[in-house]
């Protein structure tokens, strides 16, 4: 949850902060850009995180749940 959060965070900055399409083609604009395209990868690895962790989540509390299935079947 943390990491979809930072994500989600992280792009309202970006589009704050690093406007460089209002920019007129040059040195300035091109370093805007660059900054901007980095910090859209670690945004991307943000929300991939917080997706494996969904999906880690869910994986254990389903086989939580067969066990304890399985274990009431034994016993009947």
């Amino acid at each position: 949850m943390g990491a979809g959060l930072s994500g989600g965070l992280t792009v309202g900055a970006e589009i704050l902060s690093h406007r460089f399409w209002e920019l007129k083609k040059g040195e300035r604009r091109t370093t805007m850009e660059y900054a901007f395209f980095e910090h859209l990868g670690m945004i991307s690895g943000l929300l991939m995180t917080a997706l494996a962790s969904n999906h880690r989540t869910a994986t254990r509390q389903t086989c939580r749940a067969a066990d304890t299935r399985s274990e009431g079947e034994r016993h009947v």
